[in-house]
């Protein structure tokens, strides 16, 4: 199963990205991570260089649940190249 879903930020942009696993362990695995320097995540760079910024769990939306993953990957990609102020980048590109 994977679940793409989208959270808006407090400055105005939106995160948009997709999982396999439970989305709330997602959630707060970016949470946990954002004091750390050594992680790569879009959401997590964000949050640490633009100032007074959160997510809010609350303000997550999901946009789609597919029964597989690769389905995901192709929603996540569209939903961020069509998603305007958005600051993730797709896993798979559509050039």
């Amino acid at each position: 199963m994977a679940v793409v879903c989208e959270i808006l930020l407090w400055c105005g942009f939106w995160y948009v990205g997709q999982t396999g696993r439970c989305l709330n362990g997602r959630l707060l695995e970016h949470k946990r991570t954002v004091n750390s320097s050594s992680v790569n995540y879009e959401i997590v760079n964000h949050l640490n260089e633009c100032n007074n910024c959160y997510s809010d769990r609350a303000e997550t939306t999901v946009v789609s649940k597919e029964k597989y993953s690769f389905k995901g990957v192709i929603k996540e990609a569209i939903r961020i190249t069509t998603a305007e102020n958005c600051i993730s980048r797709p896993s798979l590109t559509l050039d």
